[in-house]
């Protein structure tokens, strides 16, 4: 068996020690960087993490190793480990790509000016960071340094650092100060998140990688693929399901299986809308039926109630998203484009607007929320406009 190698691991959140940690924890020693954090603590203490991996049938545990666990401010410790990693790993959610440059910038740039060739993954929870990334850090044009966007192909719901107890209750970063001694367990870190099979990214961008057992590379083409299948089937899908849920009254994620009408159009949101829609763009990649299959599979780990997320913090993402060119107008466009009528997707947008108005971030009536936040008109998009006006009598039938 060849040496194993290192890699950075630019944050040590939930996506970092439950998605990256898992996947190649077995090919690399991966050393975690963040601000500091009883989270980082933790991990020098004991120097591995629990994850346990819910799958639609099982809750598997593995001990994911640590090498090391580094605070940004260590700049001394943390320039020499850039100096020497082949791999560096970016899964710094709550920080812009701006952000993530201002911190690491002298790092990148030390490794430039000797020439060291270096491979960044931009593994984010958002769509081409990647880019902003490169352009943030301002490298020579001729640094060996290559940027790559990545999407997970599974397309599933990941945990926040939990506590293993009656079900799993999420707790957010700006929460673990105050609630760290749940997640202690003999001094372990217990971290929940779905079982994910891999890692997709582009060839071209990493054609200079060695191939790497997790990390799945192919052509431009079927990277939007995947690119589609995570922004509409997995984000947008919670983010309907979310929004649906808090306006029904709903508190957590496990709790809405329990309402029919919530079960029916979220369902048919997916299996008979987004499932058929991307098999129809992308039918050389996805055949018939295969993406009402992971559809399925999705709902079913969104409403597990092993990961008991909260329904507001979901539905506020559904609202800040609602522009002409975010995911959920973009997902209505995208189905007509390919022949089919969004009916019970497009409650996307009704849903969002009742959100706003409740929370008092719009006055506006909802034919001029339309018009003004989501850029809708008449005399560009009338199928839009349409399609959003049918689902929101739909939705007002069913909350009053």
């Amino acid at each position: 068996m060849p040496a194993k190698k290192e890699a950075v691991v630019l944050g040590a959140g939930a996506l970092s020690l439950g998605f990256l940690g898992p996947l190649f924890s077995d090919r690399w020693d991966l050393h975690f960087v963040d601000e500091k954090s009883e989270v980082l603590r933790l991990l020098a203490r004991a120097k591995r993490v629990k994850v346990n991996l819910v799958t639609p049938s099982a809750i598997q545990t593995k001990q994911i190793p640590i090498a090391s666990s580094i605070e940004v401010s260590r700049t001394e410790e943390l320039g020499d480990l850039f100096m020497r990693v082949p791999v560096v790993l970016t899964a710094t959610s709550g920080l812009s790509p701006e952000e993530v440059a201002e911190q690491y910038r002298p790092h990148f740039l030390k490794r430039a000016q000797r020439d060291l060739p270096l491979h960044v993954l931009c593994c984010e929870n958002q769509i081409g960071p990647a880019n902003q990334l490169r352009e943030s850090l301002q490298l020579p044009s001729e640094a060996p340094i290559w940027f790559s966007d990545t999407v997970a192909g599974s397309t599933c719901n990941l945990g926040m650092l939990s506590e293993l107890r009656k079900g799993y209750r999420s707790i957010g970063r700006d929460d673990l100060a105050r609630k760290i001694e749940p997640l202690v367990f003999r001094e372990e870190l217990t971290v929940i998140a779905e079982d994910y099979p891999y890692l997709v990214a582009q060839k071209e961008e990493t054609k200079h990688l060695e191939p790497t057992p997790g990390l799945l590379t192919v052509a431009p083409d079927e990277f939007r693929a995947f690119e589609d299948q995570e922004k509409y089937l997995h984000r947008a899908g919670r983010g309907l399901l979310g929004a649906l849920g808090f306006l029904r009254g709903h508190k957590f994620f496990c709790d809405l299986w329990n309402d029919s009408w919530i079960r029916s159009a979220v369902r048919a949101a997916l299996t008979e809308e987004l499932a058929p829609g991307l098999e129809k763009a992308y039918s050389a990649l996805f055949p018939p039926g295969s993406q009402a299959i992971q559809a399925a599979r999705i709902l079913e780990r969104m409403t597990s109630p092993t990961l008991n997320d909260s329904v507001e913090w979901v539905a506020g993402d559904l609202a800040r998203y609602l522009g002409a060119r975010e995911i959920f107008v973009e997902g209505i466009r995208f189905l007509l484009a390919n022949g089919i009528q969004p009916c019970y997707f497009a409650l996307c947008v009704p849903a969002g607007y009742r959100l706003l108005l409740d929370a008092g971030e719009t006055q506006l009536s909802f034919s001029d929320f339309l018009a003004y936040h989501c850029a809708i008109f008449s005399h560009q998009d009338p199928d839009i406009l349409k399609t959003c006006e049918s689902s929101e009598e739909l939705l007002r039938s069913v909350l009053t």
